[in-house]
């Protein structure tokens, strides 16, 4: 089987790439590196810089190879920078997607595995996969719009597609840079304040939950991989939740994260919320995932513990100057 990861040097991608590995599968990696990382990639494995929205140079690739899967999990993720740069966000998630459908010329002999995001519900107490879309943020909106023409193109073949709605994802391999090193995504931007001796900062504590924070439904990394990987092998297909139901409030998350850094006196800082931020986003995880046997396996301490040992790693190869991010 011949495997295609778009964005395999990205943090999900990078976790994906290794547990495909494990699997004995065949996988090839493009990324264009701009937020990815090199050292997360395998010297062994197969890896082209590629950037989705050059076309011919994707082209050329794909005529050149044969996939019988494609995960597409390459694009950009910060839902506050995309209101900032909604050009950005239209280039890198609409546009490069267009590209890879383009490039897809059989859907019939493909599947294609695209990762989406739960914030195209908007707000939402409870979100199923029959939920109403209604994504708030620019980020939001580019997931709903390429899961719109996903959907069109893989109209005659519905059992190709399978797209997988992520929460909040957080925790990593115990391995160097697999880390989420994102600028603006809760922990790593919470784990530089604190590496810094800052307090880290809460966006809003006024939303109209039980503590004033927002709630969110988190997910550990290696527990997205193993559900991504479940259509290879087994009939799954169409639109899927993807959390471990464990919501928690972003201010008792950041203070675990203190804990857990050895930092819980530094406490931290509230700052206005965005527009774009909903109060909660909770989820039911599909019931064909259940159905196969998948769970969740690891906890909100141990997905923590594990992000902040790496990320220091991270942090003290970063000051040593042997990257530059």
């Amino acid at each position: 089987m011949n495997v295609l990861v778009t964005g395999g040097a990205g943090y999900i991608g990078s976790h994906l790439v290794e547990h495909l590995s494990q699997l004995g599968v065949d996988t090839y990696i493009i990324d264009n590196l701009s937020r990815g990382l090199s050292e997360r990639i395998p010297s062994a494995k197969n890896f082209e810089q590629i950037d989705l929205c050059d076309f011919k140079e994707l082209e050329t690739f794909f005529k050149g190879h044969n996939f019988d899967a494609v995960f597409h999990l390459a694009g950009l993720m910060q839902a506050r920078e995309s209101m900032k740069e909604p050009e950005l966000y239209f280039l890198n998630n609409v546009l490069a997607t267009r590209n890879l459908l383009s490039c897809i010329t059989d859907p019939k002999k493909t599947k294609l595995i695209f990762s989406s995001s739960c914030s195209v519900y908007g707000s939402n107490k409870f979100a199923y996969e029959s939920s109403p879309i209604h994504p708030l943020s620019n980020y939001a909106k580019t997931k709903a719009k390429s899961e719109k023409e996903l959907t069109y193109v893989f109209d005659q073949f519905p059992k190709n597609l399978s797209i997988f709605r992520f929460f909040n994802v957080i925790g990593c391999l115990d391995r160097p840079f697999f880390c989420d090193i994102q600028l603006e995504t809760l922990l790593p931007a919470s784990a530089r304040k604190i590496l810094k001796g800052e307090r880290p900062l809460i966006y809003g504590n006024n939303f109209n939950t039980e503590d004033g924070f927002a709630v969110r439904d988190f997910i550990d990394v290696r527990d997205v991989v193993t559900a991504l990987s479940i259509p290879l092998t087994n009939e799954l297909f169409g639109v899927h939740n993807l959390s471990a139901n464990q919501p928690e409030s972003i201010g008792k998350l950041i203070k675990l994260l203190l804990s857990v850094s050895g930092n819980p006196q530094l406490g931290f800082d509230i700052v206005d919320s965005d527009p774009a931020d909903p109060s909660i986003i909770r989820s039911s995880n599909s019931t064909q995932l259940i159905n196969l046997d998948w769970r969740p396996v690891f906890s909100l301490k141990n997905s923590l513990e594990t992000f902040w040992k790496v990320f220091v790693e991270f942090w003290d190869s970063q000051a040593l100057g042997r990257i530059g991010y």
